[in-house]
């Protein structure tokens, strides 16, 4: 991963960046017309790294800290809530703080405090560049206008290298990468493992699997590209040309082979080491903004960004739904599916940038507007989302749920696992089996192999 050294010096915004703002303000306000002028509101500062600058595209305000949680914490969790709700190439790249400048330089020092919160925070999670560097931007309230600095993470005493604020007409006219990447993997948990807790499990599979998804191949309009190469001239190159500032991806995986056909058909066989057993199967919808004079090689950089936390946000939800349901964590008949994903158009986005979340299946995408409304400030409505969203699985997938051989299956486990729990309520694994071949990854049976 490149570093962000002398990547920043610069941000540029378009003509709607400041009304973006100025809406997201006043949502942040509730009923009130301004923001109280009392106090110093932080927000996030969402954008798009570039070779010489980045693109200002959008300032999430945090919502007040709940209970006794520190304004710091608070941040860098609200850090983590906007991320899983960007497309590839867009990263958080710093901190707002938003009020009068008499009360910025008071508080200078709590900023910068929330600033190197998010930063680690966000330091395992996918990102365009390993950041050494963070923005810290300052928006009076009144005028709109802003002020920068780069602050060093390694360094954050110091006071930072100022940045030039640009307006730059039509800068988010960016191109658009889309792809429904198809996944197929048998992966095995070790026994270690399992006594570490489920986001532990899940994040050591997933680990395997972005591997896999590192050392894939990437075509771009079904074509193989050199990474120095400018993204608008392969595409120019091709047969079909840029198809409106959009281009297709492709994924050509190395993947693990089919899983045993009695992972679904009877009894998993416990294998020895192997305290669990994940298979995966279905595809995701991925989607990536490049900046209008991006390489190939980051465009490449911007989709496997996308893949990799698109599917870190899938996992991380189904794990800290599943563990709200803890005492039906045991029940070998629950099933359970990954959260699908539904974008904002790019037309009613800010900066036209398609941001998302995730709804479990069997909710609907106006279950999403809160969220887009508190993590990220957006008044948005139904009409607002993607109508070509990820399906759920319906047809011969749900009929194969309900089909005799699998309920004889869940019935037979049942019975086992009910005589193991009474002998050694601990010796219990869990083996999770994602399946389907419609864009999404969902989990159709959830339950517990008991280990010989």
């Amino acid at each position: 991963m490149r570093k962000n050294s002398d990547k920043m010096k610069v941000l540029i915004h378009d003509e709607d960046f400041t009304k973006h703002l100025q809406d997201a303000l006043k949502l942040a306000a509730g009923n009130e017309e301004d923001l109280p002028t009392d106090e110093l509101h932080l927000g996030l500062v969402i954008g798009i790294p570039g070779s010489k600058q980045a693109t200002l595209v959008h300032i999430a305000p945090c919502p007040p800290p709940e209970g006794d949680v520190d304004k710091t914490t608070w941040v860098a969790r609200h850090a983590r809530l906007v991320e899983r709700m960007l497309p590839g190439g867009v990263d958080v790249l710093g901190v707002a703080a938003i009020g009068p400048a008499s009360l910025f330089e008071k508080e200078r020092a709590d900023v910068k405090q929330a600033l190197i919160s998010i930063h680690r925070i966000l330091t395992s999670s996918p990102q365009i560049y390993h950041y050494v560097q963070r923005v810290m931007l300052h928006v009076d309230p009144d005028s709109f206008k802003m002020t920068s600095r780069l602050i060093d993470i390694a360094d954050p005493s110091g006071s930072g290298s100022p940045q030039d604020i640009k307006l730059v007409k039509k800068c988010t006219v960016f191109t658009e990468l889309a792809c429904d990447i198809v996944l197929q993997s048998f992966e095995h948990v070790p026994d270690e493992v399992i006594v570490q807790g489920l986001q532990k499990q899940m994040a050591i599979y997933t680990a395997s699997l972005e591997s896999t998804l590192g050392a894939s191949e990437i075509l771009i309009g079904g074509q193989r590209c050199e990474d120095s190469v400018m993204l608008t001239t392969h595409l120019a190159s091709l047969a079909t040309g840029n198809n409106n500032g959009t281009a297709a991806v492709e994924f050509v995986l190395k993947q693990s082979a089919p899983p045993p056909q009695d992972l679904l058909d009877e009894k998993p066989v416990a294998l020895s080491g192997a305290g669990a057993q994940v298979l995966v199967q279905g595809s995701m919808r991925l989607r990536a903004v490049v900046p209008p004079r991006a390489t190939c090689g980051e465009a490449v950089a911007a989709i496997r960004q996308d893949a990799r936390r698109s599917l870190q946000a899938r996992c991380r939800m189904h794990c800290e739904d599943f563990e709200l349901i803890e005492g039906e964590q045991r029940d070998p008949s629950l099933r359970h599916e990954l959260p699908k994903r539904v974008f904002l158009c790019r037309e009613k986005a800010p900066s036209s940038v398609p941001f998302c979340d995730y709804v479990f299946h069997g909710d609907d995408p106006a279950d999403c507007l809160q969220a887009f409304d508190e993590i990220l400030g957006l008044d948005i409505g139904v009409e607002d989302f993607e109508q070509d969203n990820e399906a759920s699985p319906t047809g011969e997938i749900r009929e194969a749920e309900e089909a005799a051989q699998v309920e004889e299956m869940v019935e037979e486990m049942i019975q086992e696992g009910a005589k193991q729990l009474r002998k050694d309520p601990v010796n219990v694994v869990i083996v999770v089996a994602l399946s389907g071949c419609i864009a999404l990854l969902a989990v159709i049976l959830g339950y517990f192999v008991l280990r010989e």
